[in-house]
């Protein structure tokens, strides 16, 4: 329920442009359940209802090669909560081979996290929290409270075709590696041909290694690096969908699922 009803990916400029909240009922830090809350930049009549949201993920694409010859990644990357309400483009928790904010704009997560009905127009506006599943904070921002549609059923199938470059590029809730029945993030979406039911399996990337023994060296870690066959880990079956990023179920596991993991066909 909560990545079907409380979690969408948006156009990073949907997000940035969007009503946001300004400040509190007796200038409180935060806003909780009760309280009003004051907002900027929306328009709207008194009684109608809206979702308060929190900006999470910005997912990017890297093109090129990073410093170390490799491809560089895709990659998810949350955002710094303190600074992430207040600026736009918003500061982003990673570093990524020097491309720090860098890269082809996927999409920004952002995480439904209360309800609001208006009380008052202007600007700013005045609203009622009417729930909240954490403190509200001055930056957050207001949207409409239904979310896109998803589907109700769907079966699990193979791709028509098999998206470029589809990667694993997050976590719903661990930091380095998730397993069966956990959620991550994908780097393929409605324009790449994903569905919901849409199954791949995961591989994971081969490590480089020294080879020392054709270098014919004594001291190791000198030799030329060599590429090391990709490993399968397990089956990711899509289950929401957005333009350029879905949410997948990991199926089943032989290892953990890392962040940088490649989608194929499903054997």
């Amino acid at each position: 329920k909560m990545f079907l009803k409380d979690m969408r990916v948006m156009n990073s400029n949907e997000v940035s442009s969007a009503p946001y909240v300004v400040g509190f009922e007796e200038n409180q830090l935060r806003g909780t359940v009760g309280q009003n809350i004051y907002v900027r930049g929306l328009k709207a009549e008194r009684g109608q209802r809206w979702a308060i949201v929190r900006p999470t993920h910005v997912f990017r694409g890297f093109d090129g090669k990073g410093s170390n010859g490799e491809d560089s990644d895709i990659a998810g990357h949350l955002l710094d909560s303190n600074v992430a309400l207040v600026r736009s483009p918003w500061s982003e928790d990673f570093r990524n081979d020097g491309h720090y904010g860098r890269g082809d704009d996927l999409g920004v997560e952002v995480t439904v996290i209360g309800t609001a009905e208006t009380l008052r127009g202007g600007d700013p506006s005045t609203l009622l929290l009417l729930d909240a599943n954490r403190e509200i904070r001055a930056g957050d921002r207001v949207m409409p409270l239904d979310g896109p549609a998803y589907d109700p059923y769907y079966y699990p199938h193979a791709p028509k075709t098999l998206p470029a470059n589809g990667r694993v590029i997050a976590f719903a809730d661990a930091m380095a590696a998730v397993g069966p029945h956990q959620v991550v993030a994908l780097s393929v979406g409605k324009k790449d041909g994903v569905d919901n039911g849409t199954t791949f399996a995961i591989w994971q990337p081969g490590d480089r290694t020294f080879d020392d023994v054709a270098h014919d060296s004594w001291d190791r870690g000198t030799g030329k690096k060599v590429q090391l066959p990709d490993e399968y880990i397990g089956h990711v079956m899509v289950f929401r969908t957005f333009d350029r990023v879905s949410y997948g179920l990991v199926m089943d596991g032989l290892r953990p699922v890392k962040m940088g993991d490649k989608l194929r066909m499903p054997d």
